[in-house]
């Protein structure tokens, strides 16, 4: 509906983006100015979406393999589902119940989909060598293939918890001032979202970004120590970093331990 005058928006007037176009700006039943933002918020998880599609599938690539195709989709509920906490952190320092919630049970779902899948194109991969059946009889051999596959989802998830358990310590210290009950959730969220040990560097670039825009709030005159700052926004960024250039930080890290 509008948020002026409550008006129910119909199907052409939801298109995202162009309806924004066609109607230049403005609600088309009280004529008030539509905000910016909703725009910025469509172009952004379309780019997001196109770059997903990119990095699973690329561009002229038309052969698509199963674990590929549950993990583009869970990444676009992810976007989805991120997109929704960093807009909604932004405007009202709050991050909905509503959204993390459901979120943290879709993530566990997503998780357990995608070593499903996984696990049985290894076991059609196996099957289809010579000694396959051999191989498949091999209780040990089914299983540490199975820790292989689902044990970067297990670390990831008990990355999250150690993250919420530290977000819980500053929120009891802090009584609140520093951050939310929110954002404990939100670890958890991540942890489920990221495998291990992309959540790394995906805290990394957010604590980085974040502090980064303090200090020019600081510098600027906008603020004082005591302002308060949302914190999902600059996560969800860490995290939209670490979906498609984790693997490179974590590289780019150990290279740098090097010297």
């Amino acid at each position: 509906m509008c948020p002026k005058c409550k008006t129910t928006l119909g199907p052409a007037e939801l298109i995202p983006i162009l309806s924004y176009l066609f109607q230049r700006g403005k609600c088309k039943s009280c004529k008030e100015r539509i905000s910016i933002r909703y725009p910025a918020v469509e172009v952004a998880t379309g780019v997001l979406f196109a770059a997903n599609y990119i990095y699973f599938f690329g561009l002229m690539n038309t052969r698509w393999d199963w674990v590929d195709v549950v993990s583009f989709v869970a990444r676009l509920v992810f976007i989805g589902i991120l997109m929704l906490i960093f807009v909604y952190d932004l405007m009202y320092m709050e991050i909905p119940d509503q959204v993390v919630l459901p979120g943290i049970v879709v993530a566990l779902i997503a998780d357990v989909a995608q070593v499903a899948v996984s696990f049985w194109q290894f076991r059609s991969l196996t099957e289809s060598l010579p000694i396959g059946k051999y191989l498949l009889s091999n209780t040990s051999f089914i299983n540490s293939h199975l820790w292989e596959i689902g044990s970067p989802y297990l670390f990831g998830i008990l990355a999250g918890l150690v993250l919420a358990a530290i977000f819980y310590v500053i929120v009891l210290i802090s009584q609140e001032r520093a951050m939310g009950g929110g954002d404990i959730k939100l670890a958890i969220l991540l942890g489920l979202i990221l495998p291990w040990p992309l959540l790394v560097p995906a805290m990394y670039v957010g604590f980085i970004v974040g502090a980064t825009v303090g200090i020019l709030v600081l510098l600027l005159r906008r603020g004082k120590m005591k302002t308060l700052i949302p914190l999902a926004p600059f996560l969800v960024t860490g995290v939209w970093t670490a979906m498609y250039f984790g693997a490179d930080l974590i590289r780019m890290f150990s290279v740098f331990r090097l010297y």
